[in-house]
């Protein structure tokens, strides 16, 4: 835990190895590009959500040459703190014995205010993305019930029901009996 403690509070961010980190994720950016499933789904996300949440967790190749370590440190400095943080522990542990070591760890660790988060919009609500491929991705969204709702479990089992597996309904009857697709999935977000 005090690794935890040590990375959490006091990243290094070494400025020689940002460019190898940068070519990282430009790698990952880059192979989304090959990967049509995946890439329909992000873009789906972008259409159904507004911005910041609609953007991928990896950015994107035109945001990333912007990027520089000295931004990912002020991005750290603004957004990153305890307000809000969940530590999980689980394990045959005393559970006195471990808040006495969170205590000595992250006790000093001080709240912030929390950064704005300015919404944009989100992007159209249909629309057709032209990519040389043997094969259609459709990707079909819709609202659905929130976190707080009284039916979101029940949302999770209809999904589980609808995309649990080779043995799910989406796959049996799509997929198997009528052989209309290769894969096929329906999740909550």
């Amino acid at each position: 835990m005090r690794i935890y403690g040590e990375i959490i509070q006091s990243p290094h961010l070494p400025p020689d190895q940002f460019e190898a980190a940068r070519s990282g994720v430009e790698q990952t950016l880059r192979a989304l590009e090959d990967e049509p499933q995946q890439k329909v789904m992000h873009e789906l996300r972008r259409r159904c959500y507004p911005v910041p949440w609609a953007l991928p967790s990896e950015g994107s190749l035109s945001d990333l040459s912007a990027l520089s370590a000295d931004a990912i440190r002020d991005q750290y400095e603004r957004c990153f703190h305890p307000n809000g943080t969940i530590l999980g522990v689980a394990g045959n542990v005393n559970a006195d014995e471990i808040e006495e070591l969170v205590q000595d760890i992250f006790g000093d660790w001080q709240p912030k205010d929390s950064a704005h988060i300015e919404l944009g919009e989100s992007g159209p609500a249909c629309d057709h993305l032209e990519q040389e491929s043997a094969q259609t991705h459709i990707g079909l969204a819709y609202e659905s019930v929130p976190y707080r709702d009284p039916d979101y479990y029940a949302a999770w089992a209809a999904v589980s029901v609808l995309s649990g597996g080779m043995s799910s309904r989406l796959f049996t009857e799509v997929r198997e009996k009528k052989g209309l697709c290769y894969s096929i999935y329906a999740s909550l977000s």
